[in-house]
């Protein structure tokens, strides 16, 4: 058997699934660290306020990580 054969033989079901799962392992891996930056600059731009602007947005500073978090991850 050539090794040009070998690349293109056909795969069983059970490594397309195992590749399947993998694959979206390391799609939710990604996703969640996107989530997480969100969630980072979410908090830093919070913090950033005056308390009387977090008071206008109906934050205090003890919010801020649920807020960031729940804004980023939604709310549990």
């Amino acid at each position: 058997m050539s090794s040009q054969s070998v690349l293109h033989a056909p795969h069983s079901a059970r490594e397309t699934a195992v590749a399947s799962s993998v694959f979206a392992g390391i799609a939710s891996f990604f996703t969640a660290i996107g989530h997480a930056r969100h969630a980072q600059f979410t908090y830093e731009r919070l913090a950033r306020m005056s308390d009387a602007e977090l008071a206008n947005q109906g934050l205090t500073r003890n919010d801020l990580p649920r807020y960031a978090f729940e804004s980023a991850f939604g709310s549990h």
